[in-house]
């Protein structure tokens, strides 16, 4: 995905432009779900989870991607090399890859670093990542889910994505 014209402040270093954007990105993506929550309650999961969908439709759209003819090649090249989860400062590395699965560590979690930076109490999990997983499930021919997470004390994430076995939904 590239865009022309993106305007780079030639007297900021890019990095501190990077980082200002990955903390507004996460920042503003609790902001949501606390207003979600303040809002509407126990609503607060299903919004997040009608918001995210809306979020991946344009994900699937702007890489080009077909959920539906989705190949295994497809979902580990988007494990091994997913600017978009680099920019974001997840820092995505394959740390194991079969023919029928492949396991991505993801070594930081902005997200969860703002909900410490904004004494967010919910898991982050729930409103992104757990979300990714289930639209994945449930849109494409893979069984994704998270086996570590760093919002639970584990050191990195691992998303664990696999072929779905014949019948499985």
């Amino acid at each position: 995905m590239e865009e022309k014209g993106i305007y780079i402040d030639k007297d900021v270093p890019i990095e501190k432009q990077i980082g200002y954007l990955r903390k507004k990105f996460s920042h503003q993506a609790l902001r949501i779900f606390k207003l979600f929550r303040h809002e509407f309650g126990d609503r607060a999961e299903e919004l997040s989870e009608r918001l995210y969908a809306m979020y991946m439709e344009d994900t699937i759209r702007d890489y080009n991607l077909d959920f539906n003819k989705l190949s295994f090649d497809q979902v580990v090249a988007l494990c091994e090399s997913n600017e978009e989860d680099t920019s974001l400062g997840f820092m995505p590395e394959v740390i194991y890859k079969s023919s029928t699965e492949v396991h991505a560590k993801l070594g930081a979690c902005p997200y969860y670093e703002a909900a410490k930076r904004l004494d967010f109490h919910e898991s982050v999990c729930k409103f992104n990542c757990e979300l990714n997983a289930k639209y994945m499930t449930e849109h494409t021919a893979y069984k994704a889910e998270f086996t570590a997470k760093i919002a639970e004390g584990d050191e990195y994430c691992v998303m664990k994505i696999a072929k779905k076995k014949t019948g499985e939904e």
